[in-house]
C-alpha cells in the first residue's frame, strides 16, 4: 500500500511538472527576451560578415560558394539561414530600394547567387549594416525577433550603372532553445514598412531626435547671394530633408548637400545651420553649429561712356584749321576737349563744354612740332566719363628744308660775290 501510494504521488507529480514545463515553453520570459534581443542584433553583425565575405575578391570562387552553401546547410557550424529557401527581398538592384518600389522575392541561394555575380568585389569591406534595433521578440509556432536595421551597398553593380540608396530592412529570426542556450537563423529579411513593421519593444524611438553634426562651408558668395554646402554625419540616416535655417529663420529645404540663398544685403554677416529629418520616421535632428558668412560690396557702377572720336588724323599742320568730330551717345551731357603731350602734361583746352559733336581746332605757335600729342575729351561733371584719341602728330606748315634751302642759295650768292670781287 505504501509503495503503491508514492507510485501515485510521483505520477502526480510528474504531471504537474511536466504542465509546468509545457506553460514555460508557450511563453518567453523576461531573461529569454532580453537574451533573444542581445543575440539577435549580434546575430545582424554575422550576415553583414557573410555579405562582405563573398564580395571579396581575394575569395576564390570554390571558397566563395562553400562559405554561402554553409550559411542555409542545417548541418553546418556556420548556420546563419533556416533553409535555402529563405526568403530576401532583393536589394542587389540598386533600382530595389523600399518596399514600394515592389522588390522581387529571391531565395538566399539566388540571393547569395546574385551578390557574388553582379556586385563589385572589393578588398575593403563595403556593405554595412547600421541602426540595428530589435522590434519584438515574441513566440508563437516558435520563438522569434524582428529586428530593423539600415543597409548601405558603397560598391557598384556591375550591370545596372546607378548609385545604390541607403534601405531600411527587417530581418525576422527565429530562436530555437538546444539546452541552455538560444540557436539563431534568419527566416526572412524584407524592407521595412512602417504600416507593418511596428517597434513593440521601443514604440517611442520616433521622438528620440538624431544627433547630426555638419561641417558648412560657403564656396561662393556675392554682393546678394551666399552659396552653402555642407559634410553632415547623422548616423547614416537615409532618406533624409535637410533644414537650413539663417538667424533662427527656415530659408529652405532640400535633400542635397548644397544651397544658395539670394536677395541678401551686400555687406552682411549672415549666420546659419542644420537640422535634419528623418523622412522615414519623422525624426528631427539637433542643429548643427552654425557657421557665419558674408555677403561681398556691391559692385561699383562702371563708368559711363559717352564719347567717342571719329577719325582723328595721324598728322595736323600748323597754320591750318582742323575740324575735330566726335560722338556723344548721351544728348544731355557737354564735352570739354583738351589737348595732352606724351608725358602726360594737359596743353590746353579746345573747348570748355559745349553740347556740339564738333569743334574747329587752330595750331597756333605755341604748339610744337612733335609726335605724341593726343585729344582727350570727357564730361566737366564725371571725369570718369571721358574717351582718348589715338596719338597723331603736329607738323609746320612750311617744311623746316624749305626755311633753311632760301638761306642757303643767298648764302652762296653772298660767296660768290665776294670771291669775285676778290679777283678783280
Amino acid at each position: 500500500m505504501k509503495n503503491q501510494t508514492l507510485f501515485l504521488i510521483s505520477i502526480l507529480f510528474a504531471t504537474q511538472l511536466s504542465f509546468a514545463q509545457t506553460n514555460n515553453s508557450d511563453t518567453l520570459s523576461k531573461g529569454d527576451v532580453q537574451e533573444i534581443k542581445y543575440l539577435s542584433e549580434s546575430f545582424i553583425e554575422e550576415c553583414e560578415l557573410l555579405l562582405n565575405t563573398i564580395a571579396d575578391p581575394e575569395l576564390g570562387e570554390y571558397k566563395r560558394n562553400e562559405i554561402s552553401e554553409n550559411s542555409y546547410d542545417p548541418s553546418s557550424g556556420n548556420q546563419i539561414f533556416v533553409d535555402a529557401d529563405v526568403i530576401i527581398e532583393d536589394d542587389i538592384n540598386p533600382e530595389f530600394f523600399a518596399y514600394s518600389e515592389k522588390p522581387k522575392d529571391s531565395p538566399v541561394r539566388k540571393y547569395l547567387n546574385d551578390l557574388d555575380l553582379f556586385y563589385e568585389k572589393s578588398v575593403e569591406p563595403t556593405i554595412s549594416f547600421t541602426d540595428v534595433e530589435t522590434f519584438d521578440v515574441d513566440k508563437k509556432d516558435y520563438a522569434y525577433s524582428t529586428v530593423y536595421f539600415k543597409s548601405f551597398f558603397r560598391g557598384q553593380h556591375r550591370i545596372i550603372r546607378r548609385p545604390y540608396r541607403q534601405t531600411e530592412r527587417i530581418a525576422t529570426i527565429k530562436a530555437e532553445r538546444i539546452g541552455k542556450r538560444w540557436k539563431l537563423s534568419i527566416v526572412s529579411i524584407v524592407f521595412y514598412n512602417p504600416e507593418i513593421h511596428k517597434n513593440k519593444l521601443n514604440p517611442d524611438i520616433s521622438t528620440i531626435p538624431l544627433e547630426l553634426k555638419a561641417d558648412i562651408s560657403s564656396p561662393i558668395q556675392t554682393d546678394s547671394t551666399i552659396s552653402l554646402k555642407w559634410r553632415a554625419e547623422i548616423n547614416n540616416v537615409y532618406p533624409l530633408t535637410y533644414n537650413l535655417y539663417e538667424g533662427g529663420m527656415l530659408v529652405g529645404k532640400t535633400r542635397d548637400s548644397t544651397f544658395e540663398i539670394a536677395n541678401l544685403e551686400a555687406e552682411t554677416a549672415y549666420d546659419f545651420y542644420l537640422t535634419a529629418i528623418e523622412d522615414s520616421t519623422g525624426r528631427i535632428s539637433s542643429a548643427s553649429e552654425s557657421a557665419t558668412f558674408s555677403t561681398k560690396e556691391k559692385p561699383k557702377p562702371l563708368p559711363v561712356k559717352s564719347f567717342a572720336f571719329k577719325d582723328i588724323a595721324d598728322v595736323y599742320k600748323k597754320g591750318f584749321i582742323h575740324r575735330i568730330e566726335w560722338e556723344n551717345k548721351s544728348e544731355d551731357v557737354k564735352a570739354r576737349l583738351e589737348i595732352w603731350d606724351d608725358t602726360g602734361t594737359r596743353l590746353d583746352v579746345i573747348e570748355q563744354g559745349q553740347l556740339r559733336e564738333y569743334t574747329d581746332w587752330e595750331i597756333d605757335y605755341l604748339y610744337k612740332a612733335g609726335t605724341g600729342y593726343q585729344f582727350v575729351i570727357y564730361n566737366p561733371e564725371d571725369p570718369s566719363n571721358r574717351a582718348e584719341s589715338k596719338s597723331f602728330r603736329i607738323a609746320r606748315k612750311v617744311p623746316l628744308f624749305l626755311k633753311v634751302a632760301p638761306i642757303l642759295v643767298v648764302g652762296a650768292v653772298v660767296g660768290v660775290i665776294a670771291g669775285g670781287g676778290g679777283s678783280e
